[in-house]
């Protein structure tokens, strides 16, 4: 989701620039006007851990691309008198020294001091109330455009404040199982021209059952109508084709609650998520975040954002909403089978000393499926498939997460 904030922030910069031209000239000879500002981005939350703050400069718009700013002077303020330093992790990332929460009482401020000597603070910020994930819903739908799936919601209950804004993220894994697993691997016994030969043992490396994860991209908000409580809120949303949802599925919703202020700043971001609005009619400007360069007049994008945070996992079973003798969906069409020849006569004839069935099993491509009875000078002693439909270590990870139950 950062990486993806960043690309839209960088759509944000571009158009604020192209707007506020009244001439037609070259962007790659204006860049200076829109280089090097400082993006920020910053969210502490009542969690006790090591909060992080990310600092960045801008580049040239045609290298879509961020530089970190490294070697700033990072502090938090809170009202009632502490001071939180941080240091940086690695390039533009900084972790506050110690571990620290928000309290819901007090407000905080980011100072920041580049090694030029800028400096960047932000507004008093303060947690916006405080609301429980009271329930994740898997619902069997048909979205808005007509495709049968599992809708995720989220139903919410408040526990102080005003918490009419709402933020989302989640992380997803999901369980892979290869259509075409075989117990049995090549084993490359003599790869020299031209004796090749190539054999089968029983696999070691668990490659049958493995475990996908994701990440959200898209910025996720929600504004409920009262404080009361809300309907519950749709996510995301899973279509019945889609093979992270072919056996077994897993979300971790991570939930901000926010200002009106911090709200409008992400929902803008948002807005132009979508290419298509960056040239819509907009008055340059219109970002309005809350931090300022006191040293200079120099533009800081970002936001500093204070926000209670909470999180709640759920999983789900394909079966418990289809039929289970149906065709799972999967990653790609795992119904060609091939039988790659240990020799190829045509290029051997040219020069060629290698074996195109023993090239294609070092490069990743193919796995063992099975042993072809009837070889052909064109059909190779074994049948083979792709690497992804026997081997699902090519899609994810066979080490199960602490957190999964089957």
């Amino acid at each position: 989701m950062k990486q993806r904030q960043k690309h839209i922030i960088a759509y944000f910069l571009l158009f604020i620039f192209l707007v506020s031209c009244l001439e037609e000239v070259p962007l790659e000879t204006q860049n200076s006007e829109i280089e090097n500002l400082v993006v920020v981005e910053a969210t502490i939350t009542d969690q006790n851990i090591q909060q992080t703050i990310k600092l960045s400069f801008s580049k040239k718009f045609e290298e879509e691309t961020f530089l970190p700013l490294s070697n700033a002077q990072v502090t938090v303020l809170s009202s009632e008198g502490g001071s939180f330093s941080f240091f940086e992790q690695s390039p533009g990332i900084y972790v506050s020294t110690n571990t620290f929460s928000a309290n819901p009482e007090s407000t905080y401020q980011l100072n920041v001091e580049t090694p030029g000597g800028r400096r960047i603070i932000s507004e008093q910020e303060q947690i916006a109330g405080s609301a429980n994930i009271e329930e994740i819903l898997a619902v069997p739908t048909i979205n808005d455009k007509g495709i049968e799936g599992i809708a995720l919601r989220v139903a919410t209950s408040s526990l102080f404040g005003v918490t009419r804004f709402f933020r989302y993220e989640y992380q997803e894994t999901y369980k892979i199982i290869a259509p075409n697993w075989n117990p049995f691997e090549f084993d490359i016994i003599n790869d020299q021209f031209p004796d090749f030969e190539v054999g089968i043992k029983p696999r070691i490396e668990e490659q049958q059952t493995c475990f996908g994860n994701n990440s959200s991209l898209s910025i996720i908000l929600n504004e409920t109508v009262s404080n009361d409580g809300n309907d519950a809120f749709e996510f995301r949303f899973l279509s019945r084709e889609d093979p992270f949802l072919a056996h077994r599925y897993s979300v971790n919703l991570v939930q901000y609650t926010q200002s009106a202020k911090a709200a409008n700043y992400w929902k803008t971001l948002q807005d132009f998520s979508d290419q298509e609005n960056i040239f819509s009619q907009v008055q340059p400007g219109f970002l309005s975040g809350n931090l300022e360069s006191i040293s200079d007049d120099n533009l800081v994008v970002g936001f500093f954002e204070v926000a209670s945070v909470t999180q709640k996992r759920v999983f789900i079973n394909r079966d418990d909403f289809y039929n289970q003798e149906e065709n799972r969906p999967y990653f790609l069409d795992c119904s060609a089978i091939g039988a790659t020849p240990l020799f190829s006569l045509g290029a051997h004839q040219m020069g060629v000393t290698t074996s195109p069935l023993i090239d294609a099993i070092r490069a990743g491509l193919i796995v063992y499926y099975g042993v072809n009875e009837n070889p052909t000078d064109v059909l190779g002693p074994y049948f083979v498939t792709a690497r992804e439909c026997g081997d699902c270590t090519a899609l994810g990870s066979n080490v199960k997460p602490e957190f999964w139950t089957d």
